[in-house]
């Protein structure tokens, strides 16, 4: 049987290492980290995922998963505008959810690498070397599910690795009142912040900001304290809001350039293909989806469907298909956060037309 190996145990890696061993392959997936574990993200995923997921025996809300159906956006300033989400979505701890995954892939006969680093990835006419510090794997087919940044993208000799990002992202949770269906994104000088209830009543609260705004503070806890008491939505309604975890989750140089789906062979998913803007609220649907398009022509080609070079070639029109234009759109929109003038203009003149925000809220879902 043919080895497939997945670099990368988030989420498009652990979905996509389902529905292969689902079909019949065998499935080695590799991690650097372990299980479970806290992760910088919005953790909101659109409800176009949801088919998908119950095809494969999934179902998020089993795990305690909240409905969203309301999105709320607000300028510096505190005008807000509030709409009803077209397809709805749900939120979900990464903790949770991925921890979940990784259990149903053992279920499955998935072989699960955990606390290793890959540092290499070779390939040998139709085969590829996956090199560790532990040892060597051999598989003939790759999936690179190895995030927004890894020394592997260096290895790869990918154009973005040497561009540096002037984004930092922080999270914490708290314990505070709000509703359970909502999912808001607040503006702010350098950055805006997004808020959402997952379960155990817990409130994620994940904020995208310019290094510059954030070198100011001393800390990551100082940064988040001062959004919640000088926002004026935030303000209003965190008001007493208890931080949970003992400190807050950070990850820096995140870059939103354009990356390309497949490298020297290696079918790219999730965060390592292309990184729309979190204030899109989309990036774990994208995961999810590149995880159904991969699992699907991988599994043509190792049934010897269709060469390599069909495969790459579908891979990446499928992944262009689906993304590019909610890509572009997330980079449009990157262009008015921050900036408080502009926003504040922005969301009054959305919240004057009907229809406005979920007109904005459809350019960047499927």
């Amino acid at each position: 049987m043919e080895k497939t190996i997945i670099i990368g145990g988030g989420l498009a890696g652990l979905i996509s290492a389902i529905d292969l061993a689902q079909k019949g392959h065998a499935v080695t997936v590799i991690e650097k980290g372990n299980f479970p574990r806290n992760k910088v993200c919005g953790e909101y995923i659109s409800n176009e995922t949801l088919p998908y997921l119950r095809s494969l025996g999934i179902d998020p809300f089993a795990w305690g998963a909240l409905p969203i159906s309301r999105f709320q956006f607000s300028s510096p300033s505190g005008h807000t505008a509030t709409c009803h989400l077209p397809l709805g979505g749900f939120s979900i701890t990464r903790r949770k959810l991925d921890f979940e995954l990784y259990q149903r892939c053992l279920k499955l006969g998935v072989e699960v690498i955990t606390d290793t680093e890959v540092t290499e990835i070779k390939r040998e006419g139709d085969e590829f070397i996956i090199t560790t510090a532990k040892q060597n794997y051999h598989a003939k087919l790759v999936l690179g599910g190895f995030g927004k940044r890894s020394k592997l993208d260096r290895a790869l000799d990918r154009p973005f690795f040497g561009e540096r990002s002037s984004f930092v992202g922080i999270k914490q949770y708290f314990k505070a009142p709000y509703a359970d269906d909502l999912v808001s994104l607040h503006n702010y000088e350098g950055g805006y912040v997004g808020v959402s209830k997952v379960e155990d009543g817990l409130l994620n609260v994940a904020t995208l900001v310019e290094k510059n705004a954030f070198a100011k503070f001393k800390n990551p806890a100082a940064f988040m304290e001062y959004l919640l008491e000088s926002h004026p939505v935030l303000k209003s309604e965190l008001a007493g809001a208890q931080p949970v975890l003992e400190k807050a989750l950070v990850i820096s140089n995140i870059s939103f350039a354009p990356k390309k789906a497949v490298e020297s062979g290696v079918l790219m998913i999730g965060d390592a293909a292309g990184m729309i803007p979190p204030l899109a609220g989309n990036g774990m649907a994208m995961a999810i989806e590149a995880a159904r398009i991969s699992a699907e022509i991988g599994n043509r080609f190792l049934n010897k469907e269709i060469d390599r070079e069909t495969m790459e070639n579908h891979y990446e029109r499928s992944w262009n298909k689906l993304f590019k234009r909610r890509l572009f759109w997330g980079r449009q929109i990157q262009k008015i956060m921050g900036r408080p003038m502009i926003n504040n203009m922005a969301v009054r003149g959305i919240g004057l037309v009907p229809g406005g925000l979920r007109t904005v809220v459809r350019l960047t879902h499927g």
